[in-house]
């Protein structure tokens, strides 16, 4: 039987029907799918034709190399089904021009022969094409390879759709980030430039209404009297409102200088700070074994400077304020905690007490700027860790932040960075 007639007789069994299991998967595969049929045999190149047109592609013919240039110039073929055995201009030659036109360079070429040599099949693929099918192979063979080069022609050009769309969406993140970053410097700028130009005249204000007093001195009217004390307090409100900004500005902006970092000699110093605030409250601070990190130490000191700080502030009248400090090893990174036995925080603001200006309480029920907590956010994310709180098992707050234990080259890394940010 002639391999026409094997085409022939392969149409007219049930084998020429799509298996059921890929039906509909195959209808939208091949929606459009436009194949070349390039064979010199007339009645091979119509059988060809009718299987792959039952098969559900669309498909056109050309008998020879040149006639297949001219279609493909304005077919522009998924695929192309090259005879190599042809007259004048061979399925090689052919293919090594289609490979050089612009219309059909990247189009999949699936050679068939009735040579099934080595030498022959492996002279095809030098040659370009992605397969090569023998023409004694059986009709099943041929369209199950067709569909599998098809299917991945698909798949190439939708990751390269893909990889389009990540390139300009990449494009834009980047535009957004040097926007966002311009934005971020120049509010930076403005913040402490401002709060640096607030410094003067709020001082004087006090000065002068300290002085004013002294002035008028025992003869001042009670409600005069009131006004200048409230000039007074409100003035010291916003000398230190204005001191807690410039800090909140400071820990985003400034230079890191990592290496390690003994924790308890950052809570010793933060305890010297805090020893008049400590006296006049009687607190206990209780400091277990802290490790040595890495990271920068004037960040990690102001870090549990303020946390002590807020456990000194937010107490239970009457009850002596005790704070803990502890560390423990958690999947390769220290987390350190500061427990208290104070007021404690209620779970639905655990995450907004670290916005800056944030404030649970009046200030006449206690002091500060709603700065404190938001220093802290920005300390640790600069070491690459996280904070948070929790309420105590007996009351109070619980205070827990991370710091990952870095190689050196990556600290280093990290360093230069931020440095640079800064």
């Amino acid at each position: 039987m002639s391999k026409a007639d094997q085409y022939e007789s392969a149409g007219a069994t049930p084998t020429s029907t799509p298996d059921v299991r890929l039906s509909q998967r195959s209808k939208v595969l091949k929606e459009g799918q436009r194949i070349l049929v390039v064979e010199d045999c007339p009645s091979f190149r119509k059988l060809a034709v009718r299987r792959l047109t039952d098969e559900g592609y669309h498909v056109h013919a050309a008998a020879d190399g040149e006639e297949a240039l001219r279609m493909a110039e304005t077919l522009l073929p998924d695929l192309i089904i090259l005879d190599v055995d042809m007259p004048v201009m061979d399925g090689f030659a052919a293919c090594r021009k289609l490979k050089e036109s612009p219309f059909a360079g990247d189009t999949p070429v699936v050679f068939i022969s009735s040579d099934e040599s080595t030498g022959q099949i492996l002279r095809g693929f030098a040659h370009g094409g992605v397969d090569y099918i023998a023409k004694s192979a059986a009709p099943e063979e041929l369209m199950a390879r067709v569909r599998v080069h098809l299917e991945m022609g698909n798949l190439q050009r939708a990751l390269q759709r893909n990889l389009v769309q990540a390139e300009s969406s990449r494009e834009l993140l980047s535009r957004a980030n040097t926007n966002l970053r311009r934005r971020n410097t120049e509010l930076s700028e403005f913040t402490h430039v401002a709060s640096r130009d607030l410094q003067e005249p709020v001082r004087k204000l006090i000065s002068f209404s300290k002085l004013l007093r002294r002035d008028l001195g025992e003869n001042l009217p009670e409600r005069a009297a009131k006004d200048l004390d409230f000039i007074t307090e409100e003035a010291e409100r916003m000398r230190i409102l204005v001191k807690d900004l410039l800090a909140l500005q400071r820990a985003g902006q400034s230079t890191m200088r990592c290496g390690p970092v003994a924790l308890a000699d950052c809570v010793a110093q933060a305890v010297d700070v805090l020893t008049q605030s400590i006296g006049q409250t009687g607190a206990e601070i209780i400091c277990e074994s802290l490790p040595e990190v890495t990271g920068d130490a004037a960040l990690l000191t102001q870090l549990y400077q303020n946390l002590i700080d807020n456990a000194l502030k937010f107490t239970v009248p009457g009850r002596k304020p005790s704070v803990r400090l502890t560390a423990k090893n958690v999947g390769g990174a220290w987390v350190m905690q500061v427990q208290d036995n104070g007021i404690g925080i209620k779970p639905e603001f655990a995450e907004e007490i670290f916005a800056p200006f944030k404030r649970l309480h009046g200030r006449g029920e206690y002091p500060g700027s709603g700065i404190g907590l938001a220093v802290c956010r920005t300390n640790v994310e600069r070491h690459g860790g996280r904070i948070w709180v929790e309420s105590g098992e007996h009351g109070g707050a619980v205070f827990s932040f991370m710091i990952p234990q870095l190689p050196a080259s990556r600290s280093r890394r990290i360093e230069e960075c931020v440095g640079a940010a800064g």
